[in-house]
């Protein structure tokens, strides 16, 4: 069994006049298999099919694949999921790789048209031959030895696509096409032209030749048309890669953009007009934004049942979000002020710290009431005793659900048997309220809303102090929280925005990248 770049070669070498002998030295291989592979260049192989549970759901995925050439694994699995299937994500993968191509190609062909027309169009912007692009994509069609265009009219059409003429290209690259044995329907829908235009096409060529086909009139008094095909060419360019142009950079600078559009259009352009045609596209530098991902398999279910809970509250239930934050250091902090113009403050880089402080808080998903304690470590006994506070404070509740992070001390044996015990307790003695623990998928902690109650009051009371004490900023820390709970009281309102919005959470694949902020 050979390879298909082999069988490239078979054809490659017969096209060049080479014989079937010399085609067999040239490439190691025997004669017989020459023979066979040129009377038939399709791959044959006698492999038992294997069903596979996703051939239930084959025309769905059919048409998936035609609505979106692009669908991932994720995208089949979160479709299918939907109608009852639970398979794994590398079922999907496997499927996916061997239906792709059977879908988007022609004739069981490993070809994607819209691969097609992207080489095509970097040709025609790059000014460069598209005819190896068509033979790599067809190089087993009989019909491709035949053209319609002579390689003076290809020449000038490769000419036209340089100088911006794209409407003329167009058509005369249609009426190639057609000649090297391309279908109309093909045709249409790599040049997007209508099977109409191409069929006028190919008449008026056929009648007068290149010069009957419809082309751009050329308006070289047109500073805007001119302007206009610059800023195009620069968009193209920004679309690559540097290195494409052998320019040893992984992102894009105006001088270097100038240096790539000198290279491929031969005239020169300067960095000004470079970034005016940018900025006229709507593009701007921005700086990447770093999010958090949740590399968790159970994910989707973890954040299913947190919902579930949360949307089907009764009135004697309560919802904590819980963390930690700290330790945090006793010493002067940095942060945003006003200042005069001019002025900078500043602070030392090496401190001495005059303390550490950790604090455990719970908060009340419905109430927005904040529940804190200050430990000193971050442990199973400290989530202990904020469970027990919180068991004292909602004494007429009948259950409280938990919800925190996937932290080691969240999940240790010691917790969960004391948690068993406590319930156990709870359940002889006909008190009330049971503890239930709900645990968040691996990192993911854009799901705790109490994350933005620390980061609010890190920016009120940490950032840009000096406390002198531990029990000097412990102080600062629980006047804050208990003002927050005082201002709640007054406006009452649930904690948290997105995650009370249930069809906020059906785009799993956004929610977790953690592209989403407002809670």
């Amino acid at each position: 069994m050979i390879d298909k770049r082999t069988i490239f070669e078979i054809y490659r070498l017969k096209n060049q006049g080479f014989s079937g002998r010399r085609i067999s030295r040239e490439l190691g291989i025997a004669r017989t298999i020459v023979a066979k592979y040129l009377q038939n260049p399709v791959k044959t192989t006698t492999v038992r099919k294997k069903h596979s549970k996703l051939d239930d759901f084959s025309a769905l995925i059919d048409q998936l694949i035609k609505d979106n050439p692009a669908a991932t694994a994720k995208f089949l699995q979160h479709a299918l999921r939907r109608r009852g299937f639970t398979g794994k994500t590398g079922i999907y993968s496997d499927y996916l790789r061997k239906r792709r191509p059977q879908v988007l190609s022609n004739n069981c062909r490993e070809i994607n048209l819209y691969m097609i027309k992207g080489d095509l169009y970097r040709c025609m912007i790059k000014g460069i031959s598209y005819l190896d692009v068509l033979r790599s994509s067809f190089w087993n069609n009989p019909n491709m030895e035949r053209s319609m265009l002579s390689e003076e009219e290809r020449q000038a059409v490769i000419r036209n696509g340089r100088q911006g003429d794209y409407k003329t290209w167009r058509y005369a690259v249609a009426v190639d096409m057609s000649g090297l044995g391309f279908g109309i329907r093909r045709i249409s829908k790599i040049l997007d032209i209508s099977r109409g235009t191409i069929r006028r096409a190919i008449k008026a060529y056929t009648e007068q030749g290149l010069s009957g086909i419809p082309r751009k009139k050329p308006n070289p008094n047109s500073a805007q048309e001119r302007s206009e095909l610059k800023r195009k060419r620069v968009i193209e360019i920004l679309h690559q890669k540097p290195r494409s142009f052998r320019i040893n950079r992984s992102n894009w600078s105006q001088p270097s953009i100038a240096a790539a559009y000198k290279e491929m259009y031969g005239e020169p352009i300067s960095t000004s007009t470079i970034g005016d045609l940018i900025r006229k596209s709507g593009y701007s530098i921005r700086k990447a934004r770093r999010v958090l991902t949740s590399p968790d398999p159970d994910y989707v279910e973890k954040v299913e049942l947190l919902l579930a809970k949360l949307h089907s509250l009764k009135s004697d239930e309560v919802f904590f979000f819980i963390d930690e934050i700290g330790p945090m250091q006793v010493k002067k902090y940095g942060g945003r002020t006003y200042v005069k113009k001019g002025e900078i403050k500043s602070i030392p880089q090496i401190q001495n710290s005059k303390g550490t402080i950790i604090s455990s808080a719970a908060l009340s998903a419905t109430t927005n009431q904040l529940t804190w304690l200050f430990a000193k470590s971050k442990d199973t006994s400290s989530m202990m005793d904020l469970i027990e506070i919180l068991f004292d404070q909602y004494q007429e509740k009948t259950r409280l659900f938990i919800t925190w992070d996937a932290a080691s001390w969240h999940s240790s044996r010691n917790l969960v048997d004391w948690l068993d015990k406590f319930n156990n307790k709870t359940k002889e003695t006909g008190k009330s309220p049971l503890i239930e623990f709900i645990p968040l998928p691996n990192r993911s902690q854009f799901l705790n809303v109490i994350e933005a109650v620390f980061s609010g009051m890190k920016r009120a009371v940490i950032h840009h102090s000096n406390y002198q004490s531990e029990d000097e900023m412990k102080a600062a820390i629980s006047r804050h929280f208990q003002d927050r709970n005082d201002y709640f009281k007054a406006n009452p309102r649930r904690a948290g925005k997105k995650i009370w919005e249930i069809d906020f959470f059906q785009d799993y694949d956004n929610l977790r990248s953690g592209n989403y902020r407002e809670w």
